[in-house]
């Protein structure tokens, strides 16, 4: 009887530290409000409405999302200024894979007072093991207080990998 008790008091330790470390984890989560869009960002610009004073205008070239290549990414506002988004940061993560992040550099410095969009260049390194790698472009900033995610999953066809086989 007192193994009995003294095994359930121990799981009820071990349940109680794991909701501890793990509350912080969810909190950050939470904190943001995530939104994941299909939209094939690799052939045309993608629309994204999330409030109804907030629109963004994704646009990526060249088209075909290649490899290896500098591709240039813009983000228009349809209704604010775009320096009403706070802590803008962009990137590339393989949406199956650890790939890394790969951030693109933002023209976020010295922007007009009533400038409309935020430019910025990026590239996706080759993955050896899938020519057509998915990748997820992640953007993260804050509006009005909020944090907001945009994730978009894009496919990556790697002509000089597909050429090899």
């Amino acid at each position: 009887m007192v193994q009995r008790t003294l095994g359930v008091i121990v799981l009820l330790l071990v349940i109680l530290l794991c909701v501890l470390f793990l509350e912080p984890i969810n909190n950050s989560k939470n904190d943001a409000q995530v939104y994941s869009v299909s939209c094939p960002l690799q052939k045309s610009h993608c629309l994204v409405h999330l409030t109804n004073k907030l629109s963004l205008d994704f646009t990526l070239s060249p088209l075909g999302l290649p490899v290896l290549e500098p591709l240039f990414l813009s983000v228009k506002s349809l209704h604010l200024n775009i320096n009403e988004l706070n802590n803008f940061k962009v990137w590339f993560e393989g949406r199956d894979m650890d790939m890394g992040k790969h951030f693109f550099q933002l023209n976020v410095e010295n922007l007009p007072s009533k400038a409309t969009h935020i430019s910025g260049t990026g590239m996706i390194p080759i993955c050896m093991i899938d020519s057509n790698m998915v990748w997820r472009l992640v953007s993260q900033f804050s509006f009005r207080g909020r944090k907001f995610i945009v994730l978009m999953d894009l496919i990556a066809k790697d002509q000089n990998y597909q050429e090899q086989q």
